[in-house]
């Protein structure tokens, strides 16, 4: 339903730029490029790592698990859910980490795929605006 619901919001916007001779791939690639470059997507990214590796740390008597989940819920917990427990902590990265990092990918392609729409609407309006 998610992905229905982001396609037949994002239709409109591949329209627009169809229209001015942009191809979907190439606006894909670029989207892409950016959204990889973001500093959200780059802290995502680094959060869910830094907390995998402290988990296994922990495990292995390395650091105490009072100090990985007090982390996890100072860098995750308010987007992931706070957390109790190692164990729960485990579960919840393990489980859910990739998916967040994905979610992470899509809410930041989606402000620049806005942003890039907004940009293309201003240009319309002033080539419409010089027209008359």
């Amino acid at each position: 339903m998610k992905k229905i619901l982001t396609f037949l919001f994002l239709l409109p916007c591949f329209c627009a730029f169809a229209q001015h001779g942009i191809s979907q791939d190439s606006l894909k690639k670029t989207v892409l490029a950016k959204a990889y470059n973001d500093p959200e997507y780059k802290k995502a990214v680094a959060d869910v790592s830094h907390v995998k590796k402290n988990v296994e740390l922990a495990n292995k008597g390395q650091l105490k698990a009072n100090y990985v989940v007090n982390d996890y819920n100072t860098r995750l917990g308010a987007r992931m859910g706070k957390k109790q427990t190692l164990a729960q902590v485990e579960d919840r990265i393990n489980s859910t980490g990739d998916k967040y990092i994905r979610y992470i990918l899509l809410m930041v392609s989606s402000r620049i795929d806005m942003e890039n729409v907004k940009r293309l609407d201003d240009s319309i309006t002033t080539l419409q605006n010089q027209s008359n």
